[in-house]
């Protein structure tokens, strides 16, 4: 039922191709190092919702990500890279990249 209201009364909210997420994986990072650099990311691109999420286990590292309009993700997802690499930070492509509708 609450997929027939979604698809009835919100398909606007989910147009394929309108949303998308890239995200790296920061190694040694807290997530503190890096909420001056998310929040610069999304003054530059005001589209869009840059969150980080903390990784458990063995291996510090965050996940940075980068979501919403599609067309505004890849150049997101470049100052986020560049910005980890000047903070010091080893960086590394997250293998999951969703696009709605896909």
């Amino acid at each position: 039922m609450i997929a027939w209201v979604l698809d009835t009364c919100y398909p606007h909210l989910f147009d394929p191709g309108r949303i998308a997420e890239r995200s790296i994986i920061v190694s040694g990072a807290g997530e503190s190092q890096l909420v001056e650099l998310m929040n610069r990311c999304m003054s530059c691109h005001p589209g869009l919702k840059v969150f980080s999420h903390a990784a458990q286990g063995a291996r510090a590292a965050c996940r940075a990500r980068c979501s919403r309009d599609a067309s505004q993700v890849p150049a997101a997802i470049e100052v986020l890279r560049a910005g980890v690499s000047t903070l010091g930070f080893p960086w590394t492509d997250s293998p999951i990249h969703r696009t709605a509708g896909t």
